[in-house]
């Protein structure tokens, strides 16, 4: 009986609401791999446009932008789900440029680990260029944000990555929807009341920041040659308030429709990893309760992910860890940070680490990906590609 109320305790701390988004660019294509190298770590076997549109609470009203066409720089607009609109979304890389940016997640803690990362990826960005970052959930630890004017926003992401010049696009991890467990951290956290007013407020938090971008729970948008989709991972996962077809009819849509030759699907829980939790549809969770397995992200991303994505990037393993499997690459990048201890569930990596915090800068010029790995001091520790 314990473990029962442990497993539906948890079962309802994840509980949150998912917005509709749509829009975008992309083509279907399917990554060949390339092997890495390293220099740190364990080696293991194995113009632009932004373009997003979602629903608020319940679906309803939320942001939607368009991409220019073929453009040199972004085009966004807002508005209903019914209806978008133009805007400037500020320049992008110019077409035929590289797109460069950083991949990393699991990183709100306004703390001394979250500093050092930052100033690692500032003088890498200095070095090697970067145009915005992937930030894969947990951003707000220990349960989110209150409202959008929460002093949370300014010590746990403003302070720390106040040196980084650039947009970050951020999806929503556990933590940012009040947290692993019900109760902790006060406050009545019930599904549907605390958790979507904390959803909320990270969204309504994009119109007061210069640099966070999120205009819905879920959305897209495209950087030159480069679709991303964005995911709500954690509506996935639970589907306690949308039913996973709304989310992956979205996607598939969005995927189809696009004439990007590379698409990058990003989210904050893993398919595959050797990490705390592990692999999707047989999650553990940290004292081996975890009423969510993870069944429905298998689902969805082996049936609208899986070949047709050249890359699934995620966090929510404090680790970081390069996989393969079903014809795309798989980027766990949750060492922002926090580190867990190592684990081994079974899934061939080319490289991983989990003794560094650290962090994802990536590469993408015509048909390459050169992803490269670099730890909270700056030392590059693997890189590898995928080939398109």
């Amino acid at each position: 009986m314990l473990l029962r109320s442990c497993a539906l305790l948890v079962r309802f701390s994840l509980g949150f609401t998912c917005v509709v988004a749509s829009s975008c660019d992309s083509s279907d294509a399917r990554p060949p791999s390339d092997a890495g190298s390293s220099s740190n770590g364990s080696a293991s076997t194995g113009g632009s446009g932004t373009s997003t549109s979602g629903g608020g609470s319940g679906g309803s009203n939320g942001a939607n932008t368009n991409g220019g066409s073929g453009g040199s720089s972004g085009g966004t607009s807002t508005g209903s789900s019914n209806g978008p609109g133009d805007d400037d979304a500020g320049p992008g890389p110019q077409p035929g440029e590289p797109v460069r940016f950083i991949a990393f997640g699991d990183g709100g803690t306004g703390e001394e680990g979250q500093k050092k990362v930052a100033a690692a990826v500032r003088d890498v960005c200095a070095m090697r260029g970067c145009q915005f970052a992937l930030y894969m959930g947990d951003n707000i630890y220990e349960t989110g944000v209150a409202n959008e004017d929460d002093a949370l926003f300014q010590t746990n992401f403003e302070d720390p990555f106040v040196e980084l010049d650039f947009p970050f696009y951020v999806v929503f991890g556990n933590h940012d929807y009040g947290g692993s467990f019900a109760g902790i951290g006060g406050g009545t956290n019930l599904p549907g009341t605390i958790f979507d007013e904390r959803a909320q407020a990270q969204i309504a938090y994009s119109m007061k920041s210069d640099k966070w971008e999120m205009p819905a729970s879920y959305y897209t948008f495209r950087k030159g040659p480069v679709a991303f989709f964005a995911l709500d991972t954690n509506a996935i996962v639970t589907e306690l308030f949308r039913p996973l077809s709304e989310q992956q009819a979205w996607l598939d849509a969005e995927m189809a429709k696009s004439d990007a030759p590379w698409k990058i699907v990003f989210g904050h829980h893993p398919y595959i990893s050797n990490g705390e939790h592990g692999n999707a549809g047989s999650y553990i969770g940290p004292l081996l309760i975890e009423p969510h397995t993870g069944a429905t992200l298998k689902e969805l991303v082996e049936e609208s992910v899986c070949g047709k994505a050249q890359l699934y990037m995620s966090g929510h393993d404090h680790h970081r860890e390069w996989l393969d499997k079903c014809d795309t690459a798989f980027i766990v990048s949750g060492a922002a940070a926090k580190l867990d201890p190592p684990f081994d569930r079974g899934s061939p990596s080319r490289w991983k680490d989990s003794t560094k915090l650290g962090f994802m800068w990536a590469e993408i010029v015509g048909d390459t990906f050169r992803g490269v790995f670099y730890d909270e001091d700056g030392k590059l520790n693997f890189e590898s590609t995928v080939s398109r």
